[in-house]
């Protein structure tokens, strides 16, 4: 269970004794030479957090809030009247509208990155607060504004109005620190203010699924509820994450926790500061994973990059020329290695900034200029279609209908019982699909518009079953054992499905 907001190690002495010569009876050079002593190898030691945690622990701050929500019945400790009327002299306890009312308090922790005042936390820890207020190690408790937030990040900014200027932290590189590097913590895990502790970076790159941009570290530092906003910082005392979560089947540290790396908050909380808001680029595609079949298809070996299912109209990518069934690899010198690096990628790109993308065309790199453009606030950088369906068990037919589909032409009865978009004019509609079939296990439904056959971006339009078939057909006598399928679904939306022409 991954869980929003002990650790023990022990040590063992290491026992080091240099054994001499003893004095047996050798011949004579022998005992004349003196025996080698070799220098004990040097023992690593703990590094002493004691000096670190006293620099910088005045610049953590607890968070807690406060908001008032509105009881149903069943959350009553008392049964409502026949009319919804309240018990005789309990009125004082609820709200102007006669809504029974309660308040509910949360917990948090944050840090200071400016001495005038900005704290950083997440975006869980304040969310829906009515009221907001920042602790000190000294005591010092002030009411604290929001400046803005970054839902998609778990990342907001807080301000406070301090009599003095505060102890204040940076922003590290969080690419600099390697798995294996000690880290520390401080943070409010349940309530217990002040609390510092440390352990090392277990794994980096991780995605608990928990928005579009994951690429937690992972860090076995005893991280607690409580925790969450406070900062994870190397031994130079860097923020190099934001601890925002928590893998627990209790609710308590397990040795798994997880924190927003320091290259995307501090670019998210610059821009906050800047705008109000995040600032995204975008460029317009939808995409999909290149799975073992599809890279296949396309005749390439590597399973990387990511592939464009649709290029959406007015978009900076339809404006450069990219194209559906390109295999996007790089952007901006950025290897694209998974799917889902390019929409981060595209969201930590400059808006306005013209950067080079380069592409997999009809078996060809080709580098294509693409100028970012701002998407929409909270919105990805870029549309990711579904999770890929399981692949299938190979099937050596090569028609449509022996894939079980049943294809006929786009008819205003079609369009009508399928409710087919008018901007789709071509392909074939799928009209059924044979259960337990490989068209079945790939996911095609009734009312799927089969666009196109094959890799190659410029094909002629596909109007009838025939079309789907002699493709299919084609596909095999080019020797390819897998074809691809470009795909749209009733509203419009696409992608691309394989499928395997023989075993």
């Amino acid at each position: 269970m991954i869980s929003g907001l002990g650790f023990v190690r022990s040590r063992r002495a290491m026992l080091l004794a240099a054994v001499a010569a003893l004095p047996l009876m050798l011949p004579a050079p022998l005992q004349a030479q003196a025996p080698a002593v070799t220098a004990p190898a040097a023992v690593a030691t703990l590094p002493v957090f004691a000096d670190l945690a006293e620099r910088l622990i005045d610049a953590v701050v607890n968070i807690s809030t406060a908001r008032t929500i509105t009881l149903g019945p069943a959350d009553l400790p008392f049964q409502l009247g026949p009319e919804g009327n309240l018990p005789e002299g309990l009125g004082d306890l609820f709200g102007d509208n006669g809504a029974p009312m309660q308040q509910v308090q949360g917990v948090g922790s944050g840090f200071v990155i400016d001495a005038s005042g900005i704290i950083v936390t997440n975006n869980h820890v304040i969310d829906e607060a009515e009221e907001i207020w920042a602790t000190f190690h000294d005591g010092t408790r002030l009411a604290a504004t929001l400046v803005g937030v970054d839902p998609l990040n778990d990342i907001a900014v807080l301000r406070v109005n301090p009599p003095r200027p505060l102890v204040a932290v940076s922003f590290g590189n969080s690419e600099m620190v390697r798995v294996g590097d000690w880290v520390m913590a401080i943070g409010n895990p349940f309530g217990l203010g002040g609390t510092v502790t440390a352990g090392i970076l277990s794994a980096r790159n991780r995605d608990l699924r928990a928005g579009p941009f994951d690429n937690f570290l992972q860090t076995d530092t005893a991280i607690n509820q409580g925790n969450s906003g406070g900062p994870l910082f190397n031994l130079a005392g860097d923020v190099i994450g934001i601890n925002t979560a928590i893998y627990s089947q209790s609710g308590a540290n397990a040795g798994v926790a997880f924190a927003v790396p320091s290259e995307t908050a501090s670019r998210v909380v610059a821009q906050i500061l800047e705008f109000g808001r995040p600032r995204r680029g975008q460029i317009g595609v939808r995409i999909q994973d290149v799975t073992p079949g599809i890279a296949e298809a396309f005749g390439i070996t590597a399973t990387r990059g990511a592939l464009v299912a649709e290029v959406f109209g007015g978009t900076p990518a339809e404006a450069a020329g990219i194209r559906t069934g390109d295999i996007i690899l790089s952007i901006n010198g950025r290897i694209v290695d998974e799917m889902r690096d390019l929409p981060r990628f595209v969201s930590e790109t400059d808006v306005g900034a013209t950067v080079p993308v380069v592409v997999l065309r009809d078996g060809a790199e080709q580098t294509i200029s693409v100028r970012i453009a701002e998407v929409a606030a909270n919105q990805p950088a870029v549309a990711v279609v579904g999770d890929p369906v399981p692949e299938p068990a190979p099937l050596p037919e090569m028609s449509a209908l022996a894939l079980g589909l049943t294809l006929a032409p786009i008819t205003p009865e079609l369009r009508s019982e399928f409710e087919i978009v008018p901007a789709l004019t071509e392909g074939v509609v799928v009209t059924a699909v044979t259960p337990s079939s490989l068209a079945a296990e790939r996911g095609f439904q009734p009312g799927d518009i089969i666009l196109r056959v094959g890799t190659t971006s410029d094909q002629a339009p596909i109007t009838t079953a025939e079309d789907v078939d002699a493709r299919l057909v084609a596909e095999v006598a080019a020797g390819r054992t897998v074809a691809l399928l470009f795909v749209a679904t009733p509203d419009g939306d696409t992608r691309f499905e394989w499928v395997r022409l023989q075993p």
